[in-house]
């Protein structure tokens, strides 16, 4: 297989799918709007500090594009999104820019929650989703305790004598010592998995059980 996992590589009548399709969009747009406030950051400075901006990255070798984003128009193509709220039947109004502006002055300190909650829920949702097609294997006994620290605030739950089964994948493997570490590794602590691993682990999972595919449980 190639290093590179594509999306559309997992089958549209997989339970993964659509989950799978959701973690990629919110990195990607996390990743978006972050380069979307630097753009609108830049584009508000004066021109004199505007001219330095751009010398210093000239300076640090990333001119080319800093220059695009300084040039870049996201309001236009991000209007105003609208959730309906039906509490009071009213509409909950978020501002794209404000928003992109939020997420270049605060990235260091979303970033690390952004990772683990992101792959808790797409673990989560895929055990919960799966549940008829589990069984004692070392793949989704992996995947049930992934599942139990992401839903104990993204740290292993390792009590009452678990792993009471092997729970195993690839080079990794959960053992009682990774009680209370971090699920997900972030630029703050050291986890077991980094954001790119739930992706791999749930294609093993969908190649290693083609009942998936169709919703055909062998229970």
């Amino acid at each position: 297989m190639s290093p590179s996992i594509p999306m559309c590589e997992f089958q549209r009548g997989s339970p993964f799918y659509s989950l799978i399709t959701n973690y990629t969009v919110l990195l990607l747009g996390f990743k978006e709007f972050t380069a979307a406030g630097i753009a609108l950051f830049v584009q508000g400075l004066p021109e004199k500090e505007r001219s330095q901006v751009l010398d210093d990255a000239r300076s640090r070798g990333n001119y080319e594009l800093v220059q695009r984003l300084a040039n870049a128009n996201p309001a236009e193509l991000h209007p105003p999104l609208e959730l309906v709220s039906e509490l009071e039947n009213q509409r909950i109004r978020i501002d794209a820019p404000a928003t992109m502006l939020e997420l270049m002055r605060n990235t260091g300190h979303l970033l690390p929650s952004l990772k683990r909650t992101a792959a808790g829920s797409l673990l989560i949702h895929a055990f919960e989703q799966t549940q008829p097609f589990h069984d004692r294997g070392h793949l989704w006994e992996f995947l049930r305790h992934c599942r139990n620290a992401a839903a104990h605030g993204g740290r292993f739950n390792l009590r009452h004598g678990e792993p009471l089964r092997p729970a195993v994948w690839g080079r990794f493997s959960v053992t009682a010592s990774l009680q209370g570490t971090w699920l997900i590794a972030t630029e703050e602590a050291a986890g077991l998995l980094a954001p790119g691993d739930p992706l791999r682990l749930l294609w093993d999972l969908e190649q290693a059980n083609p009942k998936l595919v169709g919703g055909t449980s062998s229970t």
